[in-house]
């Protein structure tokens, strides 16, 4: 694999992880939930998603 393509994955990837925990953080605030809880969530809701997917293809 050439290293700029590389590269552009863990970019996207660690991008991808930031707007994640921002989100999840922004949601989360304006409730009394700490923000593990709505972490653990969203992984689950990606869970669901990704098996959803495979399952559809």
């Amino acid at each position: 694999m050439p290293f700029g393509k590389l590269a552009l994955i863990l970019l996207v990837v660690i991008a991808a992880a930031g707007a994640t925990v921002w989100l999840v953080l922004s949601l989360v605030s304006n409730t009394t939930l700490s923000p593990f809880v709505g972490l653990s969530l969203l992984s689950i809701a990606g869970l669901i998603t990704a098996v959803l997917v495979r399952r559809l293809s």
